[in-house]
């Protein structure tokens, strides 16, 4: 992370609630939840607006490759080793935006298929550990809110106030919240940036995908 490098296992409280935008400047299968130590790949399901999303379950794994065939319902097996590197990838970029098509074309064929939303890092420049979010379709262009996940404080805290950066998939822009609820700072809807700004670095509670 680029203020404040902290352990993945600890969880930090939010601070301030003025609404600030943000900009861009410059091992043996899973576990229950990420680690201290090397990085870890965490991923998880958002939930439908308004929807409970606090029974998601998070899985995390030891590599990123892992944690994308498992984030992808097994469709993408050969995904970078690197995260950093994927981030930039753009023939990994086309296969996970292509899941939507791919399950769209295939109909109830492509029930097993799972939308990449957006990949979360915990330092600048997509680098460190993450945290892939994912649902069974593609957002839909339209400005309203699709898909969140109003506090992963309350189930993951380890999660909690750690990502620097992201990178967004299938149409869609996320919004990152410094409280639950739509509380506190927040970046507004945006696609993929490679530092989450001063206003939100290592801030984020809520997430919101439109």
């Amino acid at each position: 992370m680029r203020t404040r490098r902290r352990s993945l296992a600890v969880a930090f409280a939010a601070a301030s609630t003025l609404l600030v935008p943000t900009s861009a400047l410059a091992g043996p299968g899973p576990s229950a939840a990420p680690q201290a130590g090397p990085d870890r790949h965490c991923v998880g399901r958002s939930a439908e607006v308004g929807k409970r999303a606090d029974n998601t379950r998070v899985t995390c794994y030891d590599s990123f490759r892992k944690a994308i065939h498992a984030a992808s319902g097994g469709l993408i097996a050969d995904a970078p080793e690197s995260a950093k590197a994927a981030a930039t990838d753009a023939k990994f970029t086309a296969r996970v935006n292509g899941l939507a098509a791919a399950k769209k074309r295939a109909g109830s064929a492509g029930a097993a298929a799972q939308i990449i939303h957006s990949i979360e890092y915990v330092h600048h420049n997509h680098g460190g550990s993450t945290f892939t979010w994912w649902n069974d379709w593609a957002c839909d262009r339209e400005p309203d809110n699709d898909f969140w996940h109003p506090n992963i404080a309350e189930k993951h805290p380890q999660w909690d106030n750690q990502i620097s950066s992201f990178k967004t998939y299938a149409d869609c822009e996320v919004n990152h919240y410094e409280h639950p609820n739509w509380g506190g700072v927040r970046t507004g809807h945006q696609t993929t940036q490679s530092y989450i700004g001063d206003a939100m670095n290592d801030r984020s509670t809520e997430f919101e995908w439109a």
